[in-house]
């Protein structure tokens, strides 16, 4: 009953903050990455938990997921949105601009926005996510 019970609440847990983590650029700005700092252990140890009480229960070999492996697919997961939003906001004034501007344009246009999401990442984020 007990462990049924905590297994519930570590998995709200989980789901909360993996969904914070996995678009982490959204969720977290220059001002707010120390929280960023304290949920990614917090995520990840939730994580161990559960799947170690998952293996006890079941007594098998799955394959375990690291916390390096975690963040990365954090990461991954975060930088992908971050991008997809950024071409859809600019793909909109794209259309827009698109009889008054050239292709090149565009496209150094995109690469300032790219630039800028990876000195983000470069200086708010790395930090954190290389512990």
């Amino acid at each position: 009953m007990y462990s049924k019970v905590l297994s519930s609440v570590l998995s709200s847990m989980q789901v909360w903050s993996e969904t914070r983590l996995l678009d982490y650029h959204e969720n977290f700005h220059k001002g707010t990455v120390g929280l960023m700092e304290n949920l990614l252990p917090f995520a990840l140890s939730v994580t161990k938990i559960l799947h170690e009480e998952i293996s006890n229960l079941e007594r098998g070999d799955g394959v375990e997921d690291s916390a390096g492996s975690r963040a990365d697919y954090f990461i991954k997961s975060s930088v992908r949105n971050a991008f997809s939003k950024m071409l859809e906001i600019g793909g909109n004034s794209k259309i827009a601009d698109a009889e008054d501007e050239e292709a090149s344009e565009g496209l150094l246009r995109l690469a300032k926005e790219i630039e800028e999401l990876a000195t983000k990442e470069k200086e708010n984020f790395c930090p954190i996510l290389n512990r």
